[in-house]
C-alpha cells in the first residue's frame, strides 16, 4: 500500500496558467487527498500567496520570487515566460525534497489527472530506482511529429517522477546550474528549455520510461491513439487514461492540431476536453481577482543576452561570467584585445 503522505506533487507556472494549475491540483487531491501540492508561481508579488490561500485550499505550498529560486530576479530578466517557468523547475523540486518528501511527481499546469499513477509510483518505490519519464511519442509514423520530438526532446517534461537519492540530488543541482543560463529555445543547436537537458538524465539516473499511452496523452500524439469509454472508464487504445496533457489549450492549439492533421477525434475525447474547459472556466472565475494582478512583463522584451543571435551560447557563457566573476570577465576581455593586437 502506497503511503501518499510521502509524495509531493508540484507544478510551475505564472498567473496566466493559474486557473489550469488549480484544475490540476484539484484533480490530484481527488485521487491523492493526503498528498501535498507545491505551486511554483513565477511572479514577484509577495501578497499572492495569502490572496490565493483565501480563495482555495488546493495549493498546500505556494512559492514565489526568491522563495521559489534564490536567483529569481536574474532569471526573470533573462528569460521569457516559458523559459522562466522551466528554469525554476529544478529549484522547485529540490524544495519538495528539502521539505521532507521521499517522492516528487511533477506535472505541467495544463495536465489533468484522471486515474492514479500506479505504474510510475510503484517503480519509484523500488530501492534501486531514481526517476520516471514519459516520451513525446509512443507510436511512430507521423514524420512532422517525429522531427518535432527530436528538436524539442525525446522526453516530455510535462511529467517527471523522482525518488530522493544521492543521484537525483546531484542531477537536480546540475540541472539547476545549466538552466540558470541555458534554458533557451534553440532547437537548431539541440537545446529546448529544460527538456533536452533533462534527456541527459537517462545516462546517470536509474530510470523507467513509461510506454503506456495513457500517460501524458497530449496534443502531439492525439492522432496516434483512440480514446474510448468502457464500463464507465476512459481508455487510450486498451490502456486506462491516466492523465491528459492539454498543451496549447489556451492558444487554441488543440483545435488547430485537429484541423491541420484531420484527426478523427472520438466523442469521448471531445467530452473530456469540454469537461476540462468548463473546469478551467470555473477556476478562472474563482481566482479572477488574483489572476487580474498579472501585468505584462515588459522586461522580457529587453533581454540583453538571450535574443536569437548567432553567438547565443557564447553570450550565455559571458553572461554567466558577468554575473558571477566580473573581474575574470574584464581580464578575459582585456586579454582578447591584447591578443588581437
Amino acid at each position: 500500500m502506497v503511503n501518499t503522505s510521502r509524495i509531493a506533487f508540484a507544478t510551475s507556472c505564472d498567473l496566466n496558467y493559474l486557473a489550469q494549475a488549480h484544475v490540476l491540483a484539484e484533480s490530484v487531491k481527488e485521487l491523492y487527498p493526503n498528498s501535498v501540492f507545491f505551486l511554483g508561481l513565477n511572479e514577484r508579488s509577495l501578497n499572492l500567496k495569502s490572496e490565493i490561500k483565501q480563495l482555495t485550499i488546493a495549493f498546500d505550498q505556494i512559492l514565489t520570487g526568491t522563495k521559489l529560486h534564490p536567483k529569481f530576479s536574474e532569471l526573470e530578466h533573462r528569460y521569457g515566460v516559458v523559459e522562466l517557468c522551466c528554469a525554476t523547475k529544478p529549484a522547485l523540486l529540490k524544495q519538495c525534497f528539502a521539505s521532507g518528501y521521499d517522492y516528487v511527481i511533477y506535472l505541467d499546469p495544463d495536465t489533468f489527472l484522471l486515474t492514479p499513477l500506479n505504474e510510475a509510483i510503484e517503480f519509484l518505490m523500488l530501492e534501486d530506482s531514481d526517476a520516471v519519464f514519459t516520451p513525446h511519442l509512443t507510436k511512430l509514423g507521423n514524420l512532422e511529429m517525429e522531427v518535432s520530438s527530436m528538436k524539442h526532446g525525446i522526453l516530455n517534461l510535462g511529467f517527471l517522477g523522482l525518488r530522493r537519492t544521492n543521484a537525483v540530488d546531484n542531477f537536480l543541482n546540475w540541472w539547476d546550474l545549466r538552466l540558470e543560463t541555458m534554458c533557451i529555445r534553440d532547437p537548431h543547436r539541440g537545446i529546448f528549455t529544460d527538456q533536452t537537458w533533462a534527456g541527459l538524465a537517462l545516462g546517470v539516473l536509474k530510470s523507467k520510461i513509461i510506454h503506456n499511452p495513457g500517460y501524458n496523452f497530449a496534443t502531439w500524439n492525439l492522432g496516434d491513439h483512440r480514446v474510448s469509454k468502457k464500463e464507465g472508464k476512459t481508455y487510450v487504445d486498451e490502456f486506462p487514461l491516466v492523465f491528459a496533457h492539454f498543451s496549447s489549450f489556451s492558444q487554441g492549439g488543440i483545435g488547430n492540431f485537429i484541423t491541420k492533421y484531420k484527426v478523427d477525434t472520438s466523442t469521448t475525447y471531445l467530452n473530456i476536453l469540454d469537461h476540462y474547459s468548463s473546469l478551467v472556466l470555473q477556476s478562472s472565475r474563482l481566482l479572477e481577482n488574483v489572476i487580474s494582478l498579472g501585468v505584462e512583463k515588459e522586461h522580457y522584451k529587453h533581454r540583453k543576452f538571450y535574443q536569437k543571435k548567432p553567438h547565443e551560447l557564447k553570450l550565455t557563457f559571458i553572461d554567466r561570467l558577468n554575473v558571477h566573476w566580473p573581474k575574470l570577465l574584464k581580464f578575459l576581455m582585456w586579454a582578447k584585445s591584447k591578443f588581437k593586437k
